[in-house]
């Protein structure tokens, strides 16, 4: 009897063991890479702090961060093709098609300065001008005495 019980434990723990293997084996497959890299500006090489970037695949956005003090960014993405976009304002965006399999290190993204000119600027404004000797506000009174 006692025989017949330790037999169905080992084969229990052996299931429950080929279970577990299967499952980390299931996990490690569908693990994220990490794309990274460090966006600067293209005239004087220094780094864009708070750029927009995205991995998108079609229209559907996959992920998204911001840079870092030093202009960095780190993203997570699953196998596959993607475009990356860089967004700043003040400056041109990218978009750049990326094809992810594994770590992938893009080094260094420069963004170029946007130059947009206005033609014309027209300032339109009134201005009512009144002058007051004295102003007089109570509190509590709901009103203003002037003379």
């Amino acid at each position: 009897m006692k025989n017949e019980i330790n037999r169905a434990l080992a084969a229990k723990k052996a299931r429950i063991f080929v279970l577990a293997a299967a499952m980390i084996c299931a996990v490690s497959m569908a693990a994220n890479n990490k794309v990274s890299g460090v966006i600067k500006d293209a005239a004087d090489k220094t780094a864009l702090i708070g750029v927009n970037v995205s991995l998108k695949q079609g229209d559907q956005q996959v992920s998204g961060t911001v840079t870092d003090a030093h202009g960095k960014f780190s993203l997570e993405a699953e196998t596959g093709e993607f475009v990356l976009e860089c967004s700043y304002i003040g400056y041109e965006p990218i978009g750049m098609s990326l094809a992810v399999n594994g770590n992938t290190h893009l080094g260094t993204i420069e963004m170029n300065e946007a130059s947009t000119e206005l033609s014309e600027v027209v300032v339109e404004g009134d201005a009512v001008i009144q002058k007051v000797d004295r102003q007089i506000l109570l509190p509590n009174k709901g009103f203003r005495v002037s003379w």
